[in-house]
């Protein structure tokens, strides 16, 4: 199974490519990072993630690649893009699909689309609704709320809620607080807690930074079912990321 750094390069290629008789007018920034997830159920997660993103006229074009390691699903890549445009002074409408592909039998994919709002004092609003499926018929609908509230000078201030679907007749629940503290120019930290009911990060996945994608998994790589049932769980995330 090929890698995730690989698949992402090749993607921001194409995109610079396609942008080439603007380049200059453009702006391109890359990011290198690591993250770790704990979840309901004793599920853990850990991801590699390569990603960049073209800003030419107030529109984003995201592409990334994850190559993650899930004690539930096993290892596998996970490449995303996504389109951000401009519909108003402070709004952006952005959507966002990607492919899960696992070393073994698992398979998924996931669409979000929904509005961003930019608010006076630099924090932002960002509303999903996500559509997740894999080849274990698992099916899942939801709504995705995130915020990023500036605090301090390098200090950043998140949250974020989301309600979805699940096998089973179950509604999943998750909601968490964190924060992002850029250490020095171009390298972040961050970190995150909260609280699930019936489910894990594929459902909710949080949108994290300008639009990158972080975690796949969720189900058991067998039964493709959730292995949390009316419970409730403590989450937490833990990342490193160097912008270039």
């Amino acid at each position: 199974m090929p890698y995730a750094a690989p698949m992402a390069a090749g993607l921001l290629a194409c995109a610079l490519a396609a942008c080439a008789p603007q380049v200059r007018a453009a702006s391109v920034v890359g990011a290198a990072g690591y993250e770790y997830y704990g979840g309901p159920g004793g599920q853990i997660t850990r991801g590699a993630l390569l990603a960049g993103v073209v800003s030419l006229g107030g529109t984003e074009l995201v592409v990334a690649g994850v190559r993650y390691d899930d004690n539930l699903v096993g290892k596998g890549v996970n490449a995303t893009a996504g389109l951000g445009v401009p519909a108003g002074p402070a709004v952006k409408l952005r959507v966002q699909g990607s492919r899960f592909v696992g070393d073994g039998s698992y398979q998924a994919w996931r669409v979000k689309a929904g509005p961003e709002f930019e608010l006076p004092r630099g924090q932002s609003v960002q509303l999903w609704y996500m559509h997740y499926q894999d080849n274990h018929q698992v099916k899942s609908d939801g709504a995705i709320l995130e915020a990023a509230i500036p605090l301090a000078d390098r200090l950043t201030g998140k949250l974020n809620a989301s309600y979805a679907t699940a096998p089973q007749d179950l509604r999943v629940l998750q909601g968490a607080v964190g924060l992002a503290w850029t250490v020095v120019p171009h390298l972040e930290l961050s970190g995150e807690i909260g609280l699930a009911q019936n489910g894990s990060a594929v459902y909710g996945e949080p949108f994290r930074g300008p639009g990158l994608p972080l975690l796949g998994g969720g189900q058991s790589s067998e039964t493709g079912t959730q292995q949390t049932v009316n419970q409730t769980g403590t989450t937490a995330l833990f990342g490193v990321r160097v912008m270039f």
